[in-house]
C-alpha cells in the first residue's frame, strides 16, 4: 500500500507469484517481494531492479542450496517438472560458456 505501483494486473499478479515462492511461513513480508515494489527504508543489499530472470535463476538457486544440490526436490518445490528444471541449469551453463 505505500508504493505507487505504475503496472498492470499481469505485473502485479507475477510479484506475488515471485513473494509466494520466497515466502516459507504463512504472512508475505516486503523482503519476499522483489526490489521495486520494496517500500523505501526496507532495503535487503541489492541494488537497482531485478529482471525476472534474474529473479528465477535465484529461486532456483536458492531451492537447490536448501535441497543439497538434489533437483528433483528442488524441482518439487518449484513447482516444476525436473526436466524443466534441467533445460534452465543446462540453458544458464550455455550462457557462461559463450562469455
Amino acid at each position: 500500500m505505500e508504493h505507487d505501483f505504475p503496472g498492470d494486473v499481469r505485473q502485479v499478479g507475477n510479484i506475488l507469484e515471485h513473494a509466494f515462492l520466497l515466502c516459507r511461513g504463512r504472512r508475505m513480508e516486503p523482503e519476499h517481494l522483489p526490489p521495486e515494489p520494496r517500500p523505501a527504508g526496507r532495503e535487503t543489499g541489492r541494488t537497482g531492479p531485478e529482471t525476472p530472470e534474474a529473479a528465477k535463476r535465484r529461486m532456483i538457486e536458492a531451492a537447490l542450496e536448501r535441497h543439497g544440490g538434489n533437483r528433483r526436490r528442488a524441482a518439487r518445490e518449484l513447482g516444476i517438472h525436473p526436466s524443466t528444471l534441467y533445460r534452465k541449469l543446462k540453458s544458464w551453463q550455455a550462457g557462461k560458456e559463450g562469455e
